[in-house]
Formats: C-alpha cells, structure tokens, sequence
C-alpha cells in the first residue's frame, strides 16, 4: 500500500472566502447554491465556522 493521499491544499485567498460568505448572506442563498466561482461551498462553509469558533470575526480581520 502506498503513502496517504495529502489532503487540503493551497486554500482560497481569505478575501475570496469573504466575497462567497457576504454573497451567501446577502441573497440569503443555501451554501449549495454558492457560485462556482467562489469554489467549493462546503470548504468557504468551514473556514466560516473556524473564523467563528476562534474569533477571527471578533477581531476584525482573518488571521
């Protein structure tokens, strides 16, 4: 058996992810519904929840 696929990635540019997040909010859209243009909903889904959980948005801007 050969070594683990690497997981995850490069990542979207955090200024990308706050386009996708405010376009989510603003129309009120399901995340499945996100433009492909913003990428995969589900990984702009989870770097909201961790900003949230580890108080990014508390602070004012993403780490």
């Amino acid at each position: 058996m050969g070594p683990a696929p690497k997981r995850g990635g490069q990542g979207r540019d955090h200024r990308e992810v706050i386009d996708a997040v405010t376009f989510r909010f603003q129309t009120g859209s399901q995340w499945v519904h996100l433009p492909a243009k913003y990428g995969n909903w589900k990984g702009v889904y989870n770097r909201l929840r961790m900003w949230a959980v580890d108080g990014t948005w508390e602070q004012g801007s993403p780490r």
